[in-house]
């Protein structure tokens, strides 16, 4: 079975990643809207309950990483 989920991020908690990694200015400003939400698809067994992502942002994740 498929499950579609969504995370979400504070705005303030981007901006804190972003000037850590020495982002300023405008390009720090458009940073803190990259992370505010993806979208998570999951393979979900319906035996068990493991949930495996598939896609994020409905881009294919790499099994192998």
């Amino acid at each position: 079975m498929t499950a579609v989920l969504y995370a979400h991020i504070s705005k303030e908690s981007c901006y804190e990643v972003g000037h850590k990694l020495g982002l300023r200015g405008e390009v720090l400003r458009l940073f803190t809207y990259a992370g505010t939400e993806f979208k998570l698809t999951m393979d979900v067994d319906e035996a068990t309950g493991r949930a495996v992502v598939t896609h994020v942002d409905d881009r294919l994740v790499d099994p192998r990483s």
